[in-house]
This record gives structure tokens, C-alpha cells and sequence, in this order.
């Protein structure tokens, strides 16, 4: 800022302390250390241009059979049927390519197939291009194998015959392998400045670059209805920043505050912008270490804002050890942090499920005040040999004090149930699903199992500690409940304040569970973005439909972003502060709020918990239409 001075103004008048506060609140930004002059903001998009591509012919079988949409992979109308070490062409499709970063991509369903081969047959010669196990039975993960040595492509064919062969997974019985496409593509990764207009504004600099053009939105046919005026560019959800200075700590206080200033949910969360910015400021009047700087500055996020969508990850934070062992479990109950499991017969008769850990040997006692099951988890975590002294109090208050020397492994015992798997078949009614994240593989993993589950009267779909996910894949899940278009959410563009929406397209899912089938949803505090759109879209659009919990839901929907810092330091944003639009529910945000059930599950003691009877499963199983008074537009009561 220029100051251009007309008159000598004295220090005590109004005007110059405002000046005066003006230059401090710059001082406490900058102090430690000047912002580089410099810095730009990029993304990166691959590239991928096809050299050679299918070419039908009468030996292939068309099937009735549809591929969905996964990531960049477009939805597939039709597909053949192929005998075992049937042979295909792939036809040039006169595009010049680099001769460089060839790739094998196709799309796959199998039925009873232990593993398939693709090889190349090349002047009498059959060369190897790809083999794969499929990871289950149905819609395989999209092939793409990197094939070398790109030799094979110098002086590229007009043609390639390819052969594919597979082996039986179980030889008594029949196999089918189904083809939705197959290419020859050129892969790349290029690096764009962002257009976005984020990045015009200190400290950023891109308007000095030859920055990307602005494009509409992509939906990859996903959303029938997208606001108007978004541009794609403005949805990359990992930018990197550059400058001069190939050193994190030169950007890492310049992009914190960026991005504190930029949070959007202040007034949702019912936070003192100003105050929080100023904490902020002041949080960085000091020189200290990176690690101590970043540990500081996510002590801070959560303090300061609470919002499970912003923090930093680091180098600077502890990676899980698998050497590190402990025979205790602790989970959050009630508010409190308690022990739920004991995985050491001769510690089981000293330490009482339930208890409160009132000291850990080595931790300070006061961080035990208020932390999560999350944080004494990782406390109590030691090298095989290291002693542990606990402190204890149980449910009936009584202390006491249990020591022990840890040992190399700790199986879980007897007497708790496998959560490991996604997929049960509870009873001759009822099926169960974990949803562990939302993304590509899960949907495709969901859907390729949606003939067993199909067959059940009630699916229990389990979102407990599911922190979100992909959007698209999101759509694409609802509309393996809701086959029609349907609107996600509300969205109201942050510049301006303008209402909106977001359509899902009809169709996403070759298949649906049946619209006569009940549906319960369980879910606790940790069911986050993604997730609570789903456990609110899916109790809207069907009748039929049970939200089950313990808790609200996280209350933390939105657009998040990753922002990686240069150096060699691996920190990283995690952030919501760069959404271009907040989302909203039929016209309500949920931000820290979360979601109500319909039926409130109180869980008294540790044997609740899901490792053992599992309340909240037992209400599902045994829930019907009776417990449904009517639905609650918004979830609250």
C-alpha cells in the first residue's frame, strides 16, 4: 500500500494510530521472515491421446452388457463377449503421437476368472503386453499397463493383433469374460499456471504467466445440471505452488495465512473472522523449526477453527509403525475416551472394559485431559520389550495402576466381530456393506456385487468412520438407488451469493437395488462430506429409508483441495478454503451441525460397540416401517 503524505500528521491523532495498527498487523505477518516476491499456483492433467483403438469386426459377440463411468473412463453402451484366446484389432487412428508413453488401457468384466492374458502378435512372434488377476469376480479396475520398450512403436503399424486368453478360476464350472474397450494410447502429464482468479491476488503472481484458458466445468457425464459459470479450472483438487525458492519454509507462512483469510465458513461455524486472522498473525511472529511451525499451525487449525477439512500434512508428523504394538484398544463413548478392548489374556483380568486411562508412561498427564481414542491409541503404541504403566479408573470410579512389558503382536481374541470384510450376507433377508471411502474402486467393487445384494429384502449400508470421498463417485453410488436424475445439493457461489444446483444424470449404474428394498444407514460423528450428502440424498429420495446412529454426522460438506509446497519436505494443505461454492441441503448448510437420525441409538457400555453386540447393527436388523413416524425434511428434530 502507498501512503502519499499531503501534510505533517501527528503520531496521537485518530488517522495515524490507524496507520500505525496498520503497519504493526504487516509487521506480525511478515515477521518471520519476508513472503518470497514470487509465488504461482499449477495443476497438472494428464494427457492421453489414442494411437490405436478397437476395430468390431464379425467374430465379436455383442452383449446387452453396460460399463459405468470410473474417473476419466466414459461410460460404455456396449460390449462383447470373447472366447478364450480370441484375437482383436486394433486399427491406427492416424493421430501423431510422441513415440513415447505408450499405454494398454481396457475395460474388463469377468465370471469365474483366475487371470487374463493380452499379448501382441507382432511377424509371426507373440510378444507380452499385460497379465492381471482380477482383484474379485465383475467389473474390473480400468487396465493400463505402461508398455515397453517402446520399441515395439518406433515405426507405429497400421494395425495391431492382439490375442486374449484367460485361465478358470474354479475349472468344474463356465466362465465368461466381457470386453468393454481396448486401445493403444500415448500418456502424459502436463503442468498449467491456473487461470483461476484465486491466484491474481497476493501472494500469488499467475496473472505474470501464460496461465491455462478458462473451460467450462467437465462433468464426464455425470451431472445432468452444473452451475453456470464454473469453470473447470477452478475444480483441480491439487495445486502446487512454485517460485524462486525451491525451499518449504519460504512458503509456508504466506500460504497458511492465504488460506486462513480465505476460509469460508466463519459465520456457519459460528467463528470471529477477524479474531481468528489476528490469532493467526501472531501464531507467526516468530522464527522456529518447520516441524515445530507446522505442528504449531495445525494446533492451531483445530483450535482455532475446527473444521476436519483443513489441516497440514507433513513429514513432520509421526508414520505408522507396524513394530509399534499395544494390547489395548481405546474408543469414544459418551464423550469420553475408554478402553474397548483387551487383546492379552493375562492382561484381561486386570484391566476392566470400560475404564478411563488416567496416565500413560512418558505422556504428560494433562494431554490426556479431552484427547480422542484417536490420539491414546497412538500413545500407547510401543516397541516389543518397552515397559507401560497404566493408570486406570473404571466405570465404578475405583483407580488403580496395571504394568506390562509389550509383546511382539497382539491378535485380536476371541469374542469380537471381523469388521474387516465389506461385504455380508447377515441372514436370508439381510445383507450388510461397509462404506469404508467413497471412490471409483468402491462403486465398481458395490456394483459388481449388486446381484447378491439385490436378492435381500434389507441392505444395511454402513457409513461409520467414512470420511467422504469423490463426488462423482458419489452420484454414481446414489444412482445405484435412484436410478432417475436427481438433485445432490444446493450450491451458492461464494463471490456473489447466487443460487444454484447440482443435477445427477440419470443411469450411472448398469444396474439398481430394488426400489422395494428397505435401506438403513448407520453412521456416527466421523461420517463426513461425501458420506452425509449420501445418508441425506438416499433417506430423501427413497420411502423406505432408516438413518440409524449414535451421534450427528461430522457436519463437514464441501469441495476440498490439496496445496503442496515445494521442497522436500512433503507439507501439504488439506483444505476447503479454495471452493469456489458452498453446499447446501434443499437450502441448509450442515457445517459443524451434521445430520440428526431417525433413530437415536444411546450406547451405554464398551459391549455396544461395534466390536462386540454391536447396537447400533442390532436396531438395523431388527428396524421396520414401525419406527418411522414420518420423514423429517432436513434430519433435525
Amino acid at each position: 500500500m502507498n501512503f502519499v503524505q499531503q501534510k505533517t500528521t501527528p503520531l496521537n491523532t485518530p488517522v495515524m494510530q490507524n496507520l500505525y495498527k496498520l503497519y504493526l498487523s504487516a509487521l506480525l505477518c511478515l515477521s518471520a521472515g519476508t513472503a518470497p516476491a514470487q509465488i504461482y499456483a499449477y495443476y497438472k492433467t494428464g494427457n492421453k491421446i489414442r494411437k490405436y483403438a478397437l476395430q468390431p469386426d464379425r467374430q465379436l459377440t455383442d452383449t446387452s452388457f453396460k460399463f459405468p463411468v470410473y474417473s476419466d473412463f466414459p461410460s460404455l453402451s456396449q460390449s462383447y463377449a470373447l472366447k478364450n484366446g480370441q484375437s482383436l484389432r486394433l486399427s491406427d487412428t492416424k493421430v501423431r503421437v510422441p513415440a513415447s508413453g505408450w499405454h494398454l488401457t481396457g475395460r474388463f468384466f469377468t465370471r469365474n476368472v483366475l487371470n487374463v492374458t493380452v499379448t501382441m502378435l507382432n511377424r509371426g512372434v507373440e510378444l507380452p503386453l499385460a497379465r492381471f488377476a482380477p482383484n474379485r469376480q465383475g467389473y474390473q479396475y480400468p487396465l493400463d499397463v505402461e508398455l515397453k520398450p517402446d520399441s515395439l512403436f518406433r515405426t507405429p503399424p497400421d494395425s495391431i493383433v492382439v490375442r486374449i486368453s484367460y485361465h478358470k478360476a474354479d475349472t468344474a464350472k463356465g466362465a465368461s469374460l466381457i470386453l468393454g474397450d481396448l486401445s493403444i494410447d500415448q500418456q502424459s502429464i502436463v503442468q498449467h499456471y491456473s487461470p483461476s482468479d484465486l491466484f491474481t491476488t497476493l501472494p500469488f503472481r499467475n496473472q505474470s504467466k501464460s496461465v491455462a484458458p478458462k473451460t467450462v466445468f467437465e462433468d464426464l457425464g455425470q451431472y445432468r445440471h452444473f452451475p453456470s459459470g464454473q469453470s473447470e479450472q477452478d475444480y483441480k483438487a491439487t495445486i502446487f505452488i512454485e517460485g524462486a525458492q525451491n525451499d518449504t519454509p519460504a512458503y509456508l507462512d504466506s500460504v497458511f495465512m492465504f488460506l486462513v483469510t480465505r476460509y469460508p465458513f466463519y459465520k456457519t461455524r459460528s467463528l470471529d473472522r477477524e479474531q481468528v486472522i489476528d490469532r493467526a498473525r501472531r501464531l507467526l511472529q516468530y522464527s522456529e523449526p518447520l516441524c515445530n511451525r507446522v505442528n504449531a499451525m495445525n494446533e492451531f487449525l483445530g483450535a482455532a477453527i475446527g473444521d476436519p477439512h483443513f489441516y497440514i500434512y507433513s513429514r513432520c508428523q509421526p508414520r505408522f509403525d507396524k513394530s509399534l504394538v499395544s494390547p489395548i484398544v481405546c474408543y469414544d463413548l459418551n464423550g469420553k475416551c475408554v478402553i474397548a478392548a483387551v487383546n492379552d489374556r493375562d492382561l484381561q483380568t486386570q484391566v476392566a472394559l470400560g475404564s478411563v486411562i488416567t496416565e500413560i508412561s512418558g505422556i504428560d498427564k494433562q494431554l490426556l485431559t479431552g484427547a480422542t481414542a484417536l490420539q491414546v491409541n497412538n500413545w500407547l503404541r510401543k516397541k516389543a520389550g518397552e515397559e507401560v504403566i497404566l493408570g486406570l479408573k473404571d466405570a465404578g470410579g475405583r483407580k488403580g495402576q496395571v504394568r506390562y512389558l509389550t509383546k511382539a503382536a497382539y491378535p485380536a481374541l476371541p469374542g469380537r466381530r471381523d469388521r474387516s470384510r465389506l461385504f455380508i450376507q447377515i441372514n436370508d433377508t439381510s445383507s450388510y456393506y461397509r462404506v469404508s471411502s467413497i471412490s471409483d474402486a468402491f462403486v465398481n467393487d458395490f456394483i459388481s456385487n449388486l446381484d447378491s445384494i439385490s436378492h435381500s429384502r434389507k441392505l444395511i449400508l454402513d457409513f461409520r468412520n467414512c470420511g467422504g470421498g469423490d463426488f462423482f463417485a458419489g452420484a454414481r453410488l446414489l444412482s445405484c438407488f435412484v436410478p432417475g436424475a436427481r438433485k445432490l445439493f444446493d450450491f451458492r457461489a461464494i463471490a456473489t451469493g447466487k443460487m444454484d444446483s447440482v443435477v445427477a444424470e440419470a443411469g450411472l449404474s448398469p444396474v439398481s437395488y430394488p426400489q422395494k428394498g428397505q435401506l438403513v444407514l448407520l453412521y456416527n460423528r466421523n461420517s463426513a462430506c461425501v458420506a452425509e450428502l449420501l445418508l441425506y440424498a438416499l433417506s430423501k429420495y427413497r420411502s423406505n429409508t432408516l438413518r440409524i446412529s449414535s451421534e450427528r454426522s461430522a457436519g463437514a460438506l464441501a469441495f476440498t483441495y490439496q496445496v503442496v509446497l515445494p521442497g522436500g519436505d512433503d507439507v501439504a494443505f488439506t483444505t476447503n478454503a479454495l471452493s469456489p461454492g458452498e453446499i447446501l441441503l434443499d437450502g441448509r448448510s450442515i457445517e459443524k451441525s451434521g445430520l440428526l437420525p431417525d433413530i437415536m441409538v444411546h450406547l451405554d457400555t464398551v459391549s455396544d460397540l461395534a466390536p462386540y453386540d454391536d447396537k447400533l447393527l442390532q436396531v438395523a436388523l431388527h428396524a421396520g416401517e414401525k419406527y418411522k413416524a414420518g420423514k423429517r425434511k432436513f434430519g433435525t428434530r
